[in-house]
């Protein structure tokens, strides 16, 4: 108990109270022990004033904080990804001979005691899967054979359990060998021109790259304009029509404008990159090799709309990402680029990083916020918006990593607003990251103007003669045919939505005839009903519904009947949810039961 209270009481004081603070002692905790042992809630809540009943109910709404020692701790950590990319290149199998290999299941130890066997929906390696990870280290492209390599020294000294420090990712030698120059494919890039060519800790790499250009613009013009820049500016990114590319496309500059004109003495940016949509994994390369083009933008967005804090929310897989972004925000702190008195100029700003605790629909901007509050990851119902009512109820700038690497290149010059104008389409204005994974030759990153065609798209992949079907936009994106048709899809957010989709963060996952319909089905109902937050009835029942009446068809059970009775549950989960996750399910349903429905239940 001592040892609890004495660790406990050291997290809190490197806290100091901040925003957040539950996640960081939590997951303080969590890396000591390997669990939250009882006697450390009511430690925790007395030392940040909060109840034990508060404590708990945070910690039972996030899947990696569990108040028992399960024994992984001394095992073997073994977690496979269950992720669409990942099943559509052979997860189903891999994931089938581990249980039988170790004779064991998820959440459990073997019976020798040596291998506990866990999973997630996605580590963001999609352009790699399948992946595992093993005793804190990443393995792309796992086979039944390669998985028996990298168990090989375990069996032969199964006692020998050598846990990795997390800190010594960046340097080893077996952690994601697939490096970004072979993730990066050939396009048109803005915003991923330095990854992969440059030290993502080196500040004068940055420099020379022409980082900082468009903070130095700005502070600059501020500096001697005072609000008169920040209306220029704001401007400047409302005529590039940058739409947020989180998901939901929303114009920054609107939002920035929102933040800017409300009067607050306290206002917050906020950088989502809780990028746990499968198929998506362009946060993931630009935090791990081009975060100071990030951090940039989100000094930007604290300069022109009068905000001092700001957040990076990571998640939690993304563990890697979290040793650059804390390195390199002691370096810019150290440097003059963050603090009380920004190069000089007497502009104050800083950015705190906090990591998730695995909980897909904390990507949603307002149960992120409420998780930053130390509440449980629940939605907010809207209005207000949290541009105007956001973090603590104060104005808040909430975009996706991508965004504010965009809103640097935007900013840097006049030359680069016609630049970027000039790409895209109509209403999808300037390159997007489309990540592509799954039954493809070439995996990866390819940013290209918003209007390539699908087939365009599948052609420089290689995807493969067998591909059938793809997902667009995440675990919430349609199904479409590759067929002739749809081949002709242009890729922006307006097309897409036309033809019952979206594009949301620019993951694509293509599907060989080889996919086992139904099994993608009920897997998706399991996600569904995992990751909901459970505040809105449509959504906590009506997940659970769908998938028990997913099960009667299957069964041959009144089929007609349930088949209307799941219509309705979603339409009433998209018109009545009280947020984007909720209303999401009806998409890649729907678009299943359009284009499958016999294949998947029979005719």
């Amino acid at each position: 108990m001592k040892n609890i209270e004495k660790l406990t009481l050291r997290l809190a004081d490197e806290v100091k109270a901040k925003n957040g603070s539950l996640f960081y002692i939590l997951n303080g905790i969590i890396e000591d022990l390997g669990y939250i042992p009882e006697e450390a809630i009511f430690q925790i809540a007395e030392t940040i004033n909060m109840s034990k009943a508060e404590v708990y109910g945070f910690m039972s709404f996030f899947r990696n904080y569990k108040t028992y020692e399960s024994g992984e701790k001394f095992c073997h950590k073994i977690v496979v990804c269950k992720s669409e990319s990942c099943e559509a290149n052979g997860s189903k199998q891999l994931i089938e001979y581990i249980k039988k290999k170790l004779n064991i299941d998820f959440g459990k130890c073997s019976s020798d005691g040596n291998y506990f066997l866990d999973y997630v929906y996605c580590f963001g390696l999609c352009a790699s899967s399948p992946t595992v990870m093993v005793d804190g280290l990443l393995y792309e492209k796992v086979t039944p054979e390669i998985f028996d390599e990298i168990l090989s020294p375990f069996l032969d000294k199964p006692d020998d359990i050598n846990l990795i420090n997390l800190e010594h990712f960046a340097e080893h030698e077996n952690y994601m060998k697939t490096k970004p120059a072979e993730i990066i494919k050939k396009g048109e890039p803005l915003i991923f021109k330095r990854c992969g060519n440059i030290n993502p800790l080196s500040l004068e790499d940055y420099l020379d790259t022409g980082g900082f250009s468009a903070l130095k613009r700005a502070v600059a013009a501020v500096k001697t304009d005072g609000d008169k820049a920040r209306i220029f500016f704001l401007n400047e990114l409302k005529k590039s029509q940058l739409r947020g590319r989180g998901g939901a496309g929303f114009p920054a500059g609107v939002k920035w404008e929102t933040v800017y004109k409300e009067k607050s003495e306290d206002k917050y940016i906020i950088c989502n990159a809780d990028e746990g949509d499968s198929g998506a994994f362009a946060d993931r390369i630009i935090l791990e090799n081009d975060p100071l083009s990030v951090i940039e933008g989100i000094i930007i967005a604290g300069l022109i709309t009068g905000a001092k804090l700001g957040y990076i929310y990571l998640r939690s897989e993304y563990s890697r990402a979290k040793y650059i972004i804390r390195n390199t925000l002691d370096l810019l702190r150290e440097k003059g680029y963050l603090g009380n008195n920004i190069l000089n100029h007497g502009f104050e700003f800083d950015i705190d990083l906090i990591a998730g605790a695995g909980s897909y629909v904390c990507g949603e901007e307002t149960a992120l916020m409420e998780s930053i509050e130390n509440k449980r990851g629940t939605v907010r119902q809207r209005p207000p918006v949290p541009a105007v009512s956001g973090l603590y109820g104060k104005p808040t700038v909430l975009n996706n990593a991508l965004t504010f690497a965009y809103a640097v290149f935007i900013l840097v010059s006049n030359e680069n607003l016609n630049n970027f104008l000039s790409l895209g389409t109509l209403n999808s204005k300037g390159t997007m990251p489309f990540q592509i994974s799954g039954a493809v030759k070439y995996p990866g990153i390819y940013e290209l103007p918003f209007g390539i065609t699908l087939g365009e798209l599948l052609s420089r992949a290689g995807a493969y003669n067998t591909a059938k079907i793809v997902q667009i936009g995440g675990p919430l994106g349609a199904y479409f045919p590759i067929n002739g048709s749809f081949n002709g899809l242009k890729l922006s957010y307006e097309d897409i939505s036309e033809n019952g989709g979206m594009l949301g963060h620019g993951g694509i996952v293509v599907f060989d005839g080889s996919i086992d319909l139904k099994l993608r089905l009920l897997n998706s109902l399991e996600f569904f009903i995992d990751e909901s937050c459970g505040k809105c009835a449509p959504c906590r029942i009506g997940t659970v519904r769908l998938k028990e009446l997913s099960e009667r068809v299957l069964n041959k059970q009144n089929a007609d009947e349930n088949f209307h009775i799941i219509g309705e549950i979603l339409e009433s989960m998209k018109h009545l949810s009280l947020c984007g996750f909720g209303s999401g399910v009806y998409m890649p349903l729907k678009s299943l039961l359009t284009y499958y429905k016999d294949e998947i239940f029979g005719a």
